[in-house]
């Protein structure tokens, strides 16, 4: 009877640390979760700013293409109707 009553102390007392460990690690999850979803954020923050980036570099890259001098509006007319051309055809392919 004693040894019974023994064996219940002891389970009683790994049952008491075994709901202490368990929230433990429910509050170690809720801290994970919450560091995951600033993480995420931040990184969909960074994708849009390089995407951003990109789009500038873009835009660079077509100024500095351009002609420089007034004598030079039929080039850069051209330019511009291939630039129109492009961006037509990408549509297209998106579109499919």
């Amino acid at each position: 009877m004693e040894n019974q009553q023994l064996l219940l102390a002891q389970i009683q007392k790994k049952i008491s640390s075994l709901l202490a460990d368990r929230e433990v690690l429910l509050t170690k999850i809720g801290e994970l979760e919450n560091q995951n979803k600033s993480l995420l954020e931040e990184l969909e923050a960074e994708k849009n700013n390089l995407a951003d980036i990109k789009e500038k570099n873009k835009m660079l890259k077509i100024v500095e293409s351009l002609p420089e001098g007034e004598d030079k509006k039929t080039d850069i007319k051209l330019k511009i109707n291939e630039l129109i051309l492009e961006i037509d055809r990408s549509i297209a392919s998106l579109n499919k």
